[in-house]
């Protein structure tokens, strides 16, 4: 999950380099009660699992294609209180394979956060989980079972009237961790911090 505020147009913006979890936008509720619990349970044929050419698979010991089962649920929740909105989504499955079974992984993203407004501000804070198999185009040929759990907290605030100036503010740190030995060594932890000024009508 991530922070947006939505602005008209932009007359400066302030911001230290940006980062993928600060780039994309997050979905927050409606400011109603909302209680959602799916079953799911999917079965998908992949001629790739690999993500390579066939000597690659080969030398990862993988075969390309795969049938994957994965049984799980979706879920979303949120709960107004007063002028504020607290939320959870996101969704728990576990990822069989028939016949790459070294790839079987949890496969976990779960966020939250609350909205909530203060004179002219509102305010939104998040913070996210995310645990599943790294892409293997993404990770050298090394390494085929690599568990990445990536978390992230944020917060933004955006204050101003419907018509005239404004200011937002927003700030996002992230974690990223492998399991896969070859892999620690590029855990990283990440900060962004982004500010603007902001001129809006109607």
């Amino acid at each position: 999950m991530r922070v947006a505020a939505k602005t008209a147009s932009l007359a400066l913006m302030l911001a230290l380099p940006a980062t993928a979890a600060l780039a994309q936008q997050v979905q927050t509720p409606a400011s109603a009660r909302v209680t959602e619990i799916d079953a799911i349970a999917d079965l998908l044929f992949d001629s790739n699992v690999a993500r390579s050419d066939l000597p690659t698979a080969v030398q990862r010991r993988l075969k390309l294609s795969d049938e994957i089962i994965s049984p799980g649920v979706n879920f979303s929740f949120a709960r107004p209180f007063g002028p504020e909105t607290f939320f959870v989504n996101g969704s728990a499955k576990y990822l069989f394979h028939r016949v790459n079974t070294i790839l079987d992984r949890e496969n976990i993203d779960v966020g939250g956060g609350f909205t909530g407004r203060l004179a002219r501000c509102q305010e939104t804070a998040t913070g996210e989980y995310a645990i599943h198999q790294s892409d293997l185009s993404e990770i050298g040929v090394g390494v085929v079972s690599n568990t990445l759990a990536v978390t992230s907290v944020g917060g933004s605030v955006a204050c101003g009237r419907p018509t005239g100036f404004g200011a937002n503010a927003s700030v996002m740190q992230n974690w990223r961790r492998n399991s896969a030995p070859l892999l620690t060594q590029v855990d990283s932890n990440s900060l962004a911090v982004q500010g603007s000024l902001v001129y809006q009508r109607p």
